[in-house]
């Protein structure tokens, strides 16, 4: 569906915005296809998807494209901000029939998944009408060494050198000049880098925060697989590390093995302040040790959260994801199980996070507004 629409990309010649939730619910009940964006996206970084005039504004964010199929004329393509509900009507390509995007996805094709829509917190979010099978994967790890990131940083520039205390105590080494500072989690092979300024940079758009932001991760990252826009709010963009399409991420309470993390710097130049990735890259994948998981439905997911007294509009997202364990035996290994994360404020929590009684606090503080049950 996307390089179809990417040969004939979708017309956008106004931004005259639309806020009415009965539009919004109106699309979402006809026949419709939708693209659901992973985050709330700049139009100026879809110049492949989107055909833009040359005086429309491109820092507008959407995170979703509706295509209604109802009338094969109509030519009507809805670009939507879920957060603020605001719409934007594009349109379709002249040489782009809607019957050849019906043809592109059928429930015929083996790797689509039937879904039933219900209404998250501020979106709506796709839960499977059958229990999903997948793969769990195991890789042996490569730690890569702090030097490859210190000759980068401090080539040729003098540079001072001491350990530092975080608050779990952990093995911090801190590499540090006039202008970088590197610290190297040598517990948890991880590296934080914070950069100082004299003054601040030149403005940008919010296009070129995000490619800016993007430059850090093609500078210091050596992971060789998928890495993918993830998630934007305020000053901090993530980009996240994926296997066979799926986003990798950890439980709560372990670091992030599948974030890069970017802070700007909150002036107009959104400049990067801090940048945060894990030191660990998958070396080999050992393809028999692989094991089958069955991953819930709609319908157990629902139970399952009923059991606990939670809702489904009270998350912000729940989607598949892999899990990575925290078992890596000295950082010999990694493996990834797949299942259901559920996003709230901004965090991320496996179903057995949610299922655990240590849950119940945060859902109350969080959602409820009780300050946490007895």
């Amino acid at each position: 569906l996307r390089s179809l629409i990417e040969s004939r990309p979708i017309s956008v010649d106004n931004v005259s915005y639309t806020e009415d939730p009965k539009l919004l619910n109106t699309l979402l009940d006809v026949d419709n296809l939708q693209m659901k964006l992973p985050t709330r996206i700049a139009l100026g970084a879809y110049t492949r998807l989107l055909s833009i005039e040359d005086e429309i504004p491109t820092d507008i964010l959407i995170d979703r494209i509706i295509i209604p199929l109802t009338s094969q004329e109509e030519r009507g393509v809805y670009l939507i901000d879920s957060k603020t509900e605001r719409v934007i009507e594009a349109e379709l390509s002249t040489n782009l029939r809607k019957d050849e995007l019906r043809n592109a996805i059928t429930l015929e094709n083996s790797d689509l998944l039937e879904v039933i829509r219900y209404q998250g917190a501020y979106k709506p979010i796709y839960l499977p009408v059958n229990n999903v099978n997948l793969q769990s994967q195991l890789f042996t790890l490569d730690v890569l060494p702090e030097n490859l990131h210190v000759s980068d940083l401090f080539d040729n520039t003098g540079f001072n050198t001491t350990e530092v205390a975080n608050s779990d105590d952990d093995e911090v080494f801190r590499y540090q000049n006039y202008i970088n500072t590197l610290d190297v989690n040598r517990t948890t092979q991880q590296f934080d880098l914070t950069i100082s300024r004299a003054d601040p940079g030149e403005p940008r758009t919010t296009v070129e925060k995000f490619r800016n932001a993007f430059s850090m991760v093609q500078q210091f990252e050596y992971w060789e697989g998928d890495i993918r826009l993830f998630h934007q709010e305020n000053n901090f963009i993530t980009f996240r590390r994926y296997y066979n399409d799926l986003p990798i991420l950890t439980s709560s309470n372990m670091p992030d093995y599948g974030a890069n993390s970017v802070q700007m710097r909150g002036d107009l130049s959104g400049d990067i302040f801090r940048y945060h990735q894990p030191m660990l890259t998958f070396y080999t994948h050992i393809d028999t040790a692989s094991q089958e998981y069955e991953l819930m439905n709609h319908e157990e997911i629902l139970a399952a959260l009923q059991e606990r007294g939670y809702t489904v509009n009270g998350f912000e997202d729940i989607f598949m994801a892999y899990e990575w364990q925290e078992d890596m035996e000295m950082f010999r290994k990694a493996e990834l199980i797949p299942t259901w994360f559920f996003q709230l404020n901004g965090e991320h929590y496996t179903l057995e996070e949610i299922q655990s009684d240590d849950f119940v606090d945060i859902w109350n503080n969080q959602v409820l507004g009780e300050g946490g049950a007895d």
